[in-house]
């Protein structure tokens, strides 16, 4: 495993609606514990123990008691990384590493004479008179600058249905034929690629 990444143990409890308890006791839980751990910059990797279901007087809802480890992604500022270019915007170069997807490479982090062509939404340096794409899908190494931590919390069914109930009765609260807001991601990176060696692996690499 990268050593970006943690594996951790947890010991935790989670609720299951009697509709969950008929499907797969296991998928179920892996469910229910990424609902309750999706606003962290997390993974479920497996379950190792799940006690037997019990219920509270009073609710319908069985609690059972899991052992689980999740992978943590939390690599350290001034670390050099290789992830792919995921996308590119005016806002910069969107990479993913794995299991992580918000790393973004800002234009002021990027090397000197690189430019953006709005109409094919990609970025390319200007080299020695060479211009060199910056393609969705290639290998990208690059340094982490910083972090960005966004409090968020999920949304719930009742809050979606109400906004989507608003718009349709014409308070465009949501407008019509558009989507609901997407939950900002929690948890991004700020990283540069700025620096010789950094930016796309097969520009350093010899030629052959």
């Amino acid at each position: 495993m990268d050593f970006m990444f943690s594996l951790v143990t947890i010991r935790d409890c989670v609720k299951l609606s009697p509709s969950k308890l008929k499907q797969d006791f296991v998928k179920a839980i892996i469910l229910a514990l990424n609902q309750k751990y999706c606003n962290k910059v997390v993974h479920i990797f497996d379950v190792l123990e799940a006690a037997d279901p019990y219920v509270h007087l009073g609710e319908a809802s069985a609690i059972v008691k899991v052992k689980f480890r999740l992978i943590v992604f939390r690599p350290f500022v001034g670390e050099i990384l290789e992830g792919t270019v995921r996308s590119s915007s005016e806002e910069g170069i969107h990479v993913s590493v794995s299991l992580f997807d918000d790393i973004l490479v800002p234009p002021a982090c990027m090397q000197p004479n690189t430019t953006f062509d709005p109409s094919e939404q990609v970025w390319s340096w200007n080299y020695e008179e060479n211009q060199m794409f910056l393609d969705v899908g290639e290998t990208i190494r690059f340094r982490v600058m910083g972090e960005q931590f966004t409090e968020t919390a999920p949304l719930q069914k009742e809050v979606l249905m109400a906004a989507r109930a608003a718009a349709l009765s014409g308070t465009e609260v949501i407008p019509v034929g558009e989507e609901l807001p997407v939950t900002p991601a929690p948890y991004k990176l700020v990283a540069t690629i700025a620096e010789d060696g950094l930016g796309l692996v097969r520009w350093w690499q010899p030629p052959e």
